[in-house]
């Protein structure tokens, strides 16, 4: 776990600089200023059927500069393949963390 009262009472910075999105399962994954999405999904109906979109794939991942682009409109992965890859293996090292019942970092 990870304490986050000072953060919630006194409006300190958080100390968390990485962090695993999910929806339903891991989807993306944050560190510092940059943001990759394995997967997305889009979180309106389909207006003919009324049922929810699926989640997409993304190969290659989609990577953002969030400090930069907080809207996350323009990839930049194929602009930094050496952040896609280094991202990439801190996801999958911090999902198999998780699933041996540890945390991350």
């Amino acid at each position: 776990s990870h304490d986050i009262s000072n953060l919630l009472l006194s409006g300190a910075s958080s100390s968390r600089k990485k962090h695993i999105y999910f929806h339903h399962q891991p989807m993306a994954w944050r560190n510092g200023d940059y943001k990759i999405h394995f997967q997305t999904s889009d979180r309106i109906r389909n207006p003919e059927t009324g049922a929810m979109e699926g989640k997409v794939v993304q190969d290659p991942p989609l990577l953002f500069d969030i400090s930069r682009d907080i809207q996350e409109s323009k990839n930049i992965a194929s602009e930094y393949p050496d952040i896609v890859q280094r991202m990439t293996g801190e996801f999958n090292n911090a999902i198999e963390a998780l699933n041996n019942g540890g945390i991350y970092d």
